[in-house]
């Protein structure tokens, strides 16, 4: 949340904590990445055929560490995306390679 947020009972909030960290957009294409989809799925708990992500499971995933050029590009292609701008496949794969670099993957 950018700024004061009223939400439902079983909402997850994110909030920015200090200025040296992942814009919130960036942060939102961190946790929407094949790489955080397979740490969810071995670590968060199961729930029929879903995975409770609550805010016990949010706090542990690894974030990596800042990078401010990554997060510029990262924060300015998921804001891309989510507004519908540009080809949807393409913006992903850019995003997931974002991703990847900052985890140290090829």
């Amino acid at each position: 949340a950018e700024r004061p947020t009223c939400v439902g009972f079983s909402v997850n909030v994110v909030l920015e904590k200090e200025q040296s960290t992942f814009q919130l957009s960036s942060l939102t294409g961190i946790l929407n990445s094949e790489i955080a989809a397979r740490w969810f799925a071995q670590n968060a708990k199961k729930r029929g055929t879903q995975l409770e992500i609550n805010g016990g499971t949010l706090r542990r995933i690894p974030i990596p560490e800042y990078e401010s050029i990554a997060d510029e590009k990262l924060a300015m292609l998921v804001t891309r995306r989510q507004s519908g701008g540009g080809e949807a496949v393409e913006l992903e794969r850019e995003i997931e390679q974002i991703v990847s670099t900052l985890y140290g993957l090829p």
